[in-house]
């Protein structure tokens, strides 16, 4: 997460260094707690997936 004027910006990355999900949001708590729904749903994803792992779209958290 990181901090500008517009409010506090958010990124989550695969293990290839892509972005899986990203958002900006007023304050950090609620940033921090879309950061958290996005990680748990990247992993249900990965998880539910035959092989046991799928790369969800970017933006889909």
């Amino acid at each position: 997460m990181s901090q500008d004027t517009m409010g506090w910006a958010w990124s989550v990355y695969d293990e290839a260094g892509e972005i899986v999900a990203s958002g900006l949001d007023a304050c950090q708590d609620t940033a921090k707690a879309a950061v958290d729904r996005a990680m748990r749903h990247v992993a249900w994803i990965g998880l539910s997936a035959p092989g046991g792992r799928r790369r969800a779209p970017a933006g889909s958290a």
